[in-house]
């Protein structure tokens, strides 16, 4: 027997629990049937014994794995863990939790078991160890690697269905071309999973669960968030992809439902013609053909300004971005100058500055928003103006034409008298030799 000593004390890790536990063998597990398809992962439990097995067809547990940092993984971007810290936790868990587990490494004619052992230099604190044993194989196994846990009750094995969707069977779902899933079953909603096993669940605010790859989506060592740009990123690609194949109907509800990944959307990016179609037509059946979608408050008083025969509907800004990808809803001053009066449609200061205000408004810093606001109340009084201004300029070329005239005139008759004066002789002096 080789004993190995972890250093691990029973207070590490104090907020993981036995699905923690459970999770980071099914997880190795997982990974090496990903790995290798012949490697198949196994999974059986004994209600009656309270024991749990989780086993790999040709797995081999290799010591130096013992050691903090050690993985085979570190290389392969679509596995799940790769700090090298997963299953030695687990067993400190399921050792504190007074779960026994041995583990059978066939293939080495191993068999693994754990301990807490009080160590003298350490103050007499105890610590994890693992102790080797060569393993004497009676019959030939299905499976070179089998993690055996005992104590494991049918409240436990329920929680652990839950949270590995292959446990699951069948599920209604949608498949990108990445591999990652969108969860369509009601009672898959909010829940997060990577590569089939439970992260996170976000909540009633999410219209479905997510199963992403470890690939896509990385986590930190805890594996039990994914909040941030990137999921907001994989998510948005996931549902413009589900919407483009024939979802567009279930991701409009989840619009209109207001459900948290729909508002987080990178429109920049991610664009679904599909999408857009079904909005618009929804939003035509809903608020009829002369209703324009707005976001804000001051964009409807703009547009009821600008004409009587459109009315403005406010929506979400991820609803207005999607229906904009329509050419009726592209250009506001299109679609109100179609649908105005001719009255409206009179090219004054006004009409022409608040239609500037209505299409590039939200372009606009704050500031100069409001400084153009200011202007086009001014601009009201400046049609009165512009006659009183031509009649000026009128006048004042009629001035100038008439000094051009005096001027003209005194140069003639200056030249007149000029003309009537009689020439002087030239007289030269003789002395000059020529």
């Amino acid at each position: 027997m080789t004993t190995y000593n972890l250093n691990l004390t029973k207070n590490y890790c104090n907020h993981w629990g036995i699905w923690e536990a459970i999770r980071e063998i099914l997880q190795n597990g997982s990974d090496q049937a990903r790995k290798n398809p012949d490697n198949v992962l196994s999974i059986q439990y004994d209600e009656k014994k309270q024991k749990l097995i989780i086993s790999n067809k040709e797995s081999i547990l290799e010591r130096d794995t013992i050691l903090l940092g050690g993985t085979n993984k570190n290389d392969d971007d679509e596995m799940t863990g790769n700090y090298g810290e997963g299953y030695k936790i687990a067993l400190l868990i399921f050792e504190k939790l007074n779960k026994r587990t041995v583990i059978k490494n066939y293939a080495r004619k191993e068999r693994w078991t754990t301990t807490f052992n009080k160590e003298k230099k350490y103050n007499n604190k105890p610590v994890l160890k693992i102790k080797i044993h060569k393993y004497i194989i009676k019959t030939v196994p299905d499976n070179n690697l089998s993690f055996e846990i005992d104590g494991i009750t049918k409240e436990e094995w329920d929680i652990v269905n839950k949270k590995y969707l292959p446990l699951r069977g069948e599920y209604e779902k949608f498949t990108s071309l990445r591999g990652n899933e969108i969860l369509l079953d009601k009672e898959l909603k909010g829940k997060v999973f990577i590569n089939g096993l439970f992260v996170e669940d976000l909540g009633d605010k999410f219209g479905y669960g997510y199963n992403l790859t470890a690939k896509t989506m990385k986590l930190d060592r805890d594996r039990q968030s994914v909040k941030g740009y990137d999921f907001n990123r994989i998510t948005a690609d996931l549902i413009c992809e589900y919407a483009n194949k024939g979802g567009a109907e279930n991701i409009a509800d989840a619009i209109e439902n207001k459900f948290s990944e729909v508002l987080t959307m990178n429109f920049g990016f991610n664009r679904s013609k599909g999408l857009s179609k079904e909005l618009k037509k929804r939003f035509i059946e809903k608020n009829g053909e002369d209703s324009f979608p707005v976001t804000t408050q001051k964009e409807m008083e703009y547009i009821n300004r600008l004409s009587r025969n459109v009315t403005p509907i406010i929506v979400s800004e991820n609803e207005k971005n999607f229906l904009s990808r329509n050419d009726i809803y592209s250009d506001a001053e299109a679609f109100i100058e179609e649908r105005s009066t001719e009255e409206e449609n009179e090219k004054t200061p006004k009409n022409i500055l608040e239609r500037f205000l209505l299409k590039y408004g939200e372009s606009l810093r704050y500031d100069a928003k409001e400084d153009l606001e200011k202007i086009i109340a001014q601009s009201e009084n400046w049609n009165d103006l512009t006659p009183e201004l031509e009649e000026t300029k009128e006048e004042t070329v009629v001035v100038n034409e008439s000094n051009s005239e005096i001027e003209l005139k005194e140069d003639a008759e200056l030249y007149a008298e000029i003309k009537q004066e009689e020439p002087i002789p030239l007289e030269f002096n003789d002395d000059i030799p020529f």
